[in-house]
């Protein structure tokens, strides 16, 4: 593996979890309106490191070969992502226990695989399939594993 990508994934992984951390101290307040107003942020460090890392062409290009498709997935990404996605996820963290909610945080590449499979035609690999059958099955024990097991007769 590339040492950049991975360094990127693992910032990532840390801005999301600062960014439930910021969600959960702020308690119950519209989180519509929070995640609105926090997305105001991201598209100055990104312009920047696209223009660092693929040069000044490379917007330009990018918005002269825009499909339908890239259309979509950019409407998909602001509107269902980050307004539903996000706000939901954050309101979720503002009145549940984060232990209860935070198991839910692993289905997301399960759904992203079956979104590119549904939306993108890309073709699911066995290994995919084994991989999300196996974080469904965790996050079913996690979930109802502790009411099972009270429920079980002794």
């Amino acid at each position: 593996m590339a040492l950049l990508p991975l360094l990127l994934t693992i910032a990532a992984a840390g801005c999301w979890g600062l960014g439930n951390m910021v969600g959960k101290a702020a308690g119950r307040i519209d989180m519509l309106g929070f995640v609105v107003w926090s997305a105001l942020i991201p598209p100055i460090p990104l312009l920047l490191a696209s223009l660092l890392l693929d040069g000044p062409g490379a917007i330009p290009l990018a918005l002269s070969h825009l499909t339908i498709k890239g259309i979509g997935s950019i409407a998909f990404m602001a509107y269902i992502a980050t307004l539903f996605g996000f706000g939901a996820w954050a309101w979720l963290l503002s009145r549940y226990n984060t232990g209860q909610v935070a198991p839910f945080a692993l289905f997301v590449p399960v759904a992203g695989i079956a979104g590119a499979a549904l939306f993108l035609g890309e073709a699911i690999t066995e290994v995919e399939i084994i991989g999300s059958v196996l974080v469904f099955g965790g996050l079913l024990i996690n979930v109802f594993g502790p009411r099972l097991r009270r429920r079980k007769p002794a």
